[in-house]
Order: structure tokens, then sequence, then C-alpha cells
């Protein structure tokens, strides 16, 4: 009987687009285009729609009746003449039925390159257990994490870590990385002694850290509760929609 499999990525450049055919694949991006997508989700709106580069989101705006909202960012920071930019908490309030137009630096080329997978699910801490669930029956497991501007993010590598941890049994083959990305959990529990801990940690990193230069804690300490959604938001490719699983 072939093993069930469990990879993680840490960078969509470590796996080919057409190696996730056929898998269920969860892109995450923890800060913050995975966690303000699905909180967008979770709190009424209609779709998100991702794009990856800038004036393709631009476009597709300008063909529709003009009501979906633009959003996203470019370094951190909201794009010139958008809605909204990419923090969280934009998305807690005044969503409902509304289509969002997503472009970010990392996680929507993440998605886009992940589009041949069977099933592809975005992932974040605030629904890690919903995600769990959701995922836990299949037999090919594919987590991509988005990285920051072509390099490993710490904050992505500790959730797939924790996924990985809930996920794994000795059904699973498991590649190296996954193994890596587990142990890195299983210290950071073994050490956690507050609540708060998992948003210091997530401050480590090349993405935390750029977010605390530019006054964002806020964002981390959103993204770093656990799971105060019991929903999922799956990407469908082939509509290029981001909506509700059913």
């Amino acid at each position: 009987m072939t093993p069930k499999r469990l990879h993680i990525h840490r960078l969509p450049v470590e796996i080919a687009a057409e190696n996730f055919a056929g898998s269920t694949t969860i892109v995450v991006d923890i800060l913050r285009a995975t966690s303000s997508m699905t909180t967008a989700l979770a709190n009424g709106a209609k779709a998100v729609v991702p794009f990856a580069e800038i004036e393709d989101a631009r476009n597709h705006r300008e063909s529709l009746d003009g009501s979906a909202k633009l959003c996203g960012e470019r370094n951190w920071a909201m794009i010139p003449g958008f809605d909204f930019g990419n923090s969280p908490e934009e998305y807690t309030q005044n969503v409902s039925g509304q289509t969002f137009i997503f472009t970010t630096t990392n996680g929507t080329r993440a998605l886009n390159h992940a589009r041949s997978a069977k099933n592809i699910y975005l992932g974040t801490f605030l629904n890690i257990s919903a995600i769990e669930k959701k995922v836990s029956h299949s037999d090919n497991i594919q987590i991509l994490c988005s990285g920051t501007k072509g390099e490993p993010s710490w904050e992505d590598q500790l959730y797939a870590g924790a996924l990985a941890c809930r996920l794994k049994n000795d059904d699973w083959q498991l590649n190296e990385i996954a193994n890596d990305v587990m142990t890195t959990w299983q210290e950071f529990q073994a050490t956690a002694s507050a609540a708060d801990d998992l948003f210091h940690s997530l401050c480590r990193g090349t993405g935390g850290s750029n977010l605390v230069k530019r006054g964002l804690e806020r964002d981390i300490k959103y993204c770093a509760q656990i799971d105060i959604y019991d929903v999922v938001a799956e990407f469908i490719p082939n509509k290029n929609v981001i909506q509700l699983s059913c």
C-alpha cells in the first residue's frame, strides 16, 4: 500500500508547480495574506480574488461593475490607489457580501504556484483546528510556505510544523523539511509559558520584524490567535476565486 504523504516546502521554488497535481495543498502566509483573506471570508465576505501582479488586479476590477475592492500590499505597505491594505483587522467589520481583489508580495504568488493541486486551502493559526479536520483524511498533503521575498519565513515554518504535528502518525511518509519544522514546533511548545509566547515568536522572523519596524505589532498579535474561526478558505483555481469551503 502506498504510504500517505506529508511534505512541507519552505518556498515555492522548492517544488515544481506540476508536482502539486492530485494533492491536498495548504498554502501558508501567516503574516499576513492567508490570515487576512481567511478573516474576510469568516466575517461574511462573498469572495476573495487573488492575483500575483498589481496590474492584473487593477484590470480585473475594471472588468467588473466597480463594486469590488482592491486590496493588498507591496513591501508591507498598502498599494497606492487601493481600497484596503493587508492588515487582517481591516477585514473584521463591514465586509459582508463584498468581493475583495487581493495581490500581495508573497501569498498570492504562492497560491498561483499551487494551482494544479486537487484542493487548495489557506493555512492560518486562526483556524488551525478547522484546517486539520478538513485535510486529515487526505493521503497526499503538501504544505507550501510562501516565504518572504524569496527567503524562508520563520512564521510560515512554525505554522507548518504545528499543523504537521497535529496530522502526523506512523502511516505518514514525511520529507526532511517536515521533520525539521515539526521539531521546531515541538521545541517551541516545550518552552512556551504564556499565552502571548506565539506572538513574541512570530515577531522573531523577517516578516515579523519588518512589521514591528512599521509599527504593525497589532497585525502580528491578531495572526497569533489560535482557533478564533471554525471555517476554511479554499482557492478554486479554475474560477480564480477563494471562498469558504463547504
